[in-house]
């Protein structure tokens, strides 16, 4: 007796965008750490490249220092249509101006192109996702990421991660944010430097 079976195997990792303005010591260090998860697998694209960039394969889209540069309203426009999950990373090259008109709710008021040095402090009222007792220790020793200098004024509502901690000064400042009651999911790393 003889029986065929057939099976088809579906490819069922998550297809991350990463998408960047230019080069950056951070791009490297997010896809290497995204690919190590045999479940994701990563594209890294440069915004020059993005004109005509199809997004419908893309379950998360990770915009590094952006916006900024002549195609973002574009590839901006088809991840909002298609209700694409964001995470921001802002730096020195994000036009700050342009971000006001994003998924992500602050201002930053008093922005001068001035970076400061910010290390991470947990916010204990944090309530979207509860995080490792040893990542949570680990954090206060990571490096401090560049942050943009300002003040930082929410526009919706908002659940703070980290908050910045420049020097020895706790503030209220978001480090990573995350949008609340929005039909796109966003959420923001307020600096560059995670290397």
């Amino acid at each position: 007796n003889r029986f065929d079976v057939f099976v088809e195997v579906l490819d069922g990792r998550q297809k991350v965008l990463l998408l960047a303005q230019q080069t950056h010591p951070d791009i490297g260090a997010i896809k290497s750490t995204l690919e190590n998860n045999p479940h994701y697998e990563v594209n890294v694209v440069m915004l020059e490249d993005a004109q005509n960039f199809n997004v419908e394969p893309y379950s998360l889209a990770i915009l590094h220092q952006l916006p900024g540069g002549n195609n973002f309203q574009g590839v901006y426009e088809k991840l909002i249509n298609k209700r694409t999950p964001l995470l921001f990373i802002t730096g020195a090259q994000t036009n700050y101006q342009q971000l006001q008109q994003t998924a992500v709710e602050y201002t930053i008021s008093g922005f001068r192109n001035l970076m400061n040095d910010a290390q991470a402090n947990v916010n204990p009222t944090f309530n979207l996702f509860t995080a490792d007792e040893s990542l949570i220790k680990a954090i206060g020793s990571f490096p401090p990421l560049k942050v943009p200098f300002g003040n930082y004024v929410s526009r919706g509502e908002n659940e703070v991660w980290l908050k910045q901690q420049i020097g020895n000064v706790a503030t209220e400042m978001p480090l990573i944010s995350f949008r609340k009651n929005s039909d796109i999911r966003s959420a923001t790393i307020w600096g560059e430097g995670i290397w």
